[in-house]
């Protein structure tokens, strides 16, 4: 299970897993991250990892980790580094471990490239796995893969490892997935190598869509008047096929409709407005508007009308 809201996240896992063997392995976490407001085009990232596993007749596993990794972002591509540093158990003996990692990701409105490097450390066993993650969305079908290499390793396993899965959704609420690969031994969370194959069903609520989120929260939180302007979206055409979005006192403002293959595409801030220049054809297009992180709303200026996937979603009409 899984909890989104805006630049907070939070994930709670269990899994039971029979081996050929027979054997079991019984594992459970819950993983929580969060950033903190921009600096420019920095973002610190902040979370905690807590965990705890069993294989057979082995004693119980857990580790609990601290996180922090500073991101730089942009539109279309961005940078992290950073690490984890915290302690594993395995029965009564601690380990102090931790893992240093970079990565570069690069984004189209239709696919997002995503390549890492981290090395591992817990006690005397230490790896480096170098990764690269591919997500392609093209209308109601999403698929992802990861493909990753184990190098330099002192008892932590080594080897190719890697996992596709493809995903269709049914509505906005059901999606059915397939999924397959192989995954590496994890000695930080006490979890061993292994292949699956998959086939499931996930369920994700709708998210809500507000005329004025701003105007939501301030009612919820500060039920006396505020001095500060509520935040405001309204969508225009400009020359050369520039889409403008005024969005006063936002921070960030994102934008997605069927000329991104509703994936989402960040704009820029330029001249007091958020701008995208963006191939439109002429015509009739869905678009919907995102501040600051918080939910997709249809903006001021576009007509809301039922999309595909029975919501709403805004309509201009490009001359």
């Amino acid at each position: 299970m899984a909890f989104d809201r805006g630049w907070t996240s939070i994930a709670a896992r269990g899994t039971v897993l029979e081996f050929a063997s027979g054997h079991r392995d019984l594992h459970g976490s819950i993983v929580g991250t969060t950033y903190t407001p921009a600096v420019g085009p920095f973002r610190l990232e902040v979370g905690g990892d807590l965990g705890t596993s069993r294989y057979r007749t082995k004693p119980a596993f857990s580790h609990a980790f601290g996180a922090a990794d500073l991101h730089y972002l942009r539109p279309q591509f961005g940078a992290w580094f950073g690490g984890t540093a915290g302690s594993t158990s395995f029965g009564g003996a601690h380990r102090g471990a931790g893992t240093f990692g970079l990565g570069l990701w690069g984004a189209i409105p239709w696919a997002t490239l995503t390549v890492t490097a981290a090395r591992s450390t817990i006690g005397d066993t230490s790896y480096t796995d170098l990764e690269g993650v591919a997500q392609a969305s093209q209308g109601r079908v999403n698929l992802v893969g990861r493909l990753g290499d184990r190098l330099g390793s002192t008892g932590g396993g080594h080897g190719v490892y890697g996992e596709a899965s493809v995903s269709y959704a049914l509505t906005r609420v059901v999606n059915l997935m397939l999924g397959g690969g192989r995954y590496p031994t994890d000695p930080t969370r006490g979890t061993i190598a292994g292949r699956y194959a998959t086939l499931g069903v996930r369920m994700a609520t709708p998210a809500p869509r507000l005329a004025d989120p701003y105007r939501q929260v301030l009612e919820r939180y500060l039920p006396l008047p505020s001095a500060d302007a509520p935040v405001t979206t309204a969508v225009e055409i400009g020359g050369a096929r520039v889409l403008v979005v005024h969005a006063e006192g936002a921070a960030k403002v994102e934008v997605r409709g069927d000329f991104t293959d509703w994936g989402a595409v960040e704009l820029r801030q330029i001249a007091g407005a958020w701008r995208l220049a963006i191939s439109l054809s002429p015509g009739p297009h869905l678009i919907e508007v995102r501040i600051d992180g918080g939910t997709w709303i249809v903006p001021v200026g576009a007509t809301t009308v039922k999309d595909e996937f029975g919501g709403e979603a805004g309509l201009i009409v490009v001359p």
